[in-house]
């Protein structure tokens, strides 16, 4: 059992002393409500044998905090009320908390904290974490405002996990400064800068107005080949939200390195009105490390050149598996290509890129270099284009092309193939020129494709398309396999050409019942949850803002409607219409 050390509840560090000296230091429960209370508490945490919990009173604590772990147990920090009560404000004079390892396999949770106005000239800002082989666990708390030469909001290294849930990090910067104080070029990693973090889970979180070089907003490196304290390594990054970053190189640049015991999930995130001004809005580079790159919207960014690369690299006849599906890259400026690279000229690399929408930018796709085993491009759609997509190789790989649209109204577009494959399929694709030599090519037609709504973006495909019931099932290798909207790939009895396929069974989210109306009691229930910002029981489980008003539309139509296969929510239509 715990016991509460109010410091004595008076938080004095004399007070402090004296119950250092008439009984055993152990873990403990501390309440504190001043800085030096704060800092006091970190220090006997630290190395008093046992898991301790920091319980900060609602106020801003002024200043710069420190914990050197000496021992493997367990610390958490968190405001003694629900929300970000706790304030920490390093007053631009140097880090706003530091946290030591020491190498030890200590647990370190912080949560209902807000830390600001930190200004370091080394790494971290303000939060800094080095040599912490157990964990980070950080939980909705709020980096804003912070400076470091690396990692603005966060800087964190040698750790064996952290963990970022529903936090912000926001209107960092990561820069070198001029001895007069002015700013000199910025740096990686404005928002957080990760190295050698064995296992890494982002989810749930935002990082918005962060500025810096390589990873304006989030710079990832574990590229280290030696990591003692972890046996695997895994980065997951799912469900954040990147808004009005600014990167001067790259805005999230992210390199692994593994042998045959890591992976690389980037799931779910939004990337919308972020400014690249060199290297794209997103960087991978992997050395033997399987890579999935799933259900993310890149929308309204602006790029000065590639708007992504993905690196594949590895020793002589290693294979890296790539898995590029049901991404969304739609209006970004001046963004020019999807850059896909082998820097193994002997390796056996395998890619999948599935059910995306590639639409608004320069080049939809680009491929180089030899070191591919087998490349798959599957049932996209590449729309609006100034230049045709195109694939440059040796002669050492298969290529399939199946099931896809490329289609513009600038330009004649479609796909160009630099090179002789070992075996090349084009099959069952709707485009407007094609070149290359292809061993199988059947099923293609140079049409119209004839999408719902192209001036107003609206790719999904109109009643009377083509493209619907034209594809080849045999390039669906999942059983329960999904298009662009989660809808189910084959539809009738043949796949539709296109990351869209038309669906016109599913009902609108609101109608739980199935009964195709929705009544009174369904749009109550459903507009109080998206009030309440509750999950819904069914996809999408963030309700949509237009998906209420559409319940809502459909409600005062006398509730009973219809599907017309077309994009959400406007495919649900009153059933007379």
């Amino acid at each position: 059992m715990k016991r509460v050390n109010d410091f004595c509840l008076k938080g004095v560090l004399s007070v402090l002393g004296v119950c250092a000296l008439s009984q055993p230091v152990h873990a403990a429960i501390f309440k504190v409500t001043t800085s030096e209370e704060l800092q006091a508490a970190l220090s006997t945490a630290a190395a008093n044998g046992g898991d301790d919990e920091i319980l900060l009173a609602p106020g801003t604590y002024f200043g710069s905090f420190k914990y050197f772990s000496e021992e493997d147990f367990a610390l958490k920090v968190t405001s003694e009320f629900e929300g970000n009560s706790a304030v920490i404000d390093a007053q631009k004079q140097s880090f706003g908390f530091y946290i030591e390892g020491n190498k030890t396999r200590a647990n370190v949770e912080l949560s209902n904290l807000v830390i600001r106005n930190a200004f370091s000239l080394a790494q971290g800002g303000g939060l800094l974490t080095r040599s912490l082989y157990g964990s980070l666990f950080l939980d909705r708390i709020v980096l804003e405002g912070n400076t470091a030469r690396e990692g603005g909001g966060l800087y964190a290294a040698n750790l064996g996990k952290l963990i970022l849930s529903r936090s912000i990090l926001r209107n960092n910067l990561a820069a070198y400064f001029n001895p007069d104080g002015s700013e000199a070029s910025t740096t990686e990693g404005g928002g957080a800068s990760l190295r050698n973090v064995a296992d890494v889970d982002l989810r749930s979180s935002a990082f918005k107005e962060n500025r810096g070089f390589s990873g304006g907003a989030l710079f990832i490196s574990n590229q280290s080949y030696e990591m003692p304290w972890a046996s695997t390594r895994r980065i997951s990054v799912r469900g954040l939200e990147f808004t009005l970053n600014d990167s001067s190189g790259m805005l999230f640049h992210l390199s692994v390195t593994g042998s045959g015991n890591s992976e690389l999930t980037i799931e779910e995130n939004y990337f919308a009105k972020n400014v690249d001004r060199s290297n794209g809005l997103l960087w991978i580079n992997a050395y033997e490390t399987p890579i999935k790159l799933a259900s993310n919207v890149f929308v309204d960014n602006e790029c000065r050149a590639i708007a992504m690369t993905v690196q594949l690299d590895g020793p002589n006849n290693a294979t890296n598996e790539l898995l590029v599906e049901k991404n969304t890259f739609a209006k970004n400026s001046d963004c020019k290509w999807f850059y896909l690279e082998s820097l193994s000229d002997r390796s056996n690399h395998r890619a999948m890129i599935r059910s995306n929408l590639f639409q608004g930018n320069v080049l939809g796709f680009r491929a180089d270099r030899s070191g591919f085993e087998k490349l798959s491009l599957l049932n996209n759609t590449f729309v609006g284009f100034d230049e045709p997509s195109y694939a440059s190789f040796g002669s050492d790989f298969e290529m399939t092309v199946a099931n896809n649209i490329f289609y513009s109204t600038v330009y004649e577009t479609g796909f160009e193939l630099r090179g002789v494959l070992k075996k090349g399929i084009l099959k069952n694709n709707i485009y407007q020129n094609f070149t290359g030599y292809w061993d199988v090519d059947e099923g293609n037609q140079i049409v119209d494709p004839k999408f719902f709504d192209i001036e107003g973006g609206d790719f999904h495909l109109s009643p009377d398309s083509p493209a619907i019931d034209a594809g080849d099932n045999s390039f669906v290798s999942e059983t329960k396999a999904t298009d662009l909207d989660g809808n189910p790939r084959i539809g009738n009895s043949l796949v539709d050409i296109g990351a869209y396929e038309r669906e016109t069974s599913s009902l609108h989210p609101a109608d739980i019942n199935g009964d195709q109306t929705i009544s009174q009691t369904e749009f109550d229930n459903y507009n109080a949850a998206w009030r309440t910002n509750e999950l819904w029981t069914v996809a999408p489980e963030v309700i949509p803002v237009d998906f209420v008003t559409r319940a809502g539309f459909l409600l005062q139509k006398g509730g009973t409607y219809k599907n017309i296969g077309v994009g959400q929510p406007q495919t649900w239509v009153p059933l007379n219409d």
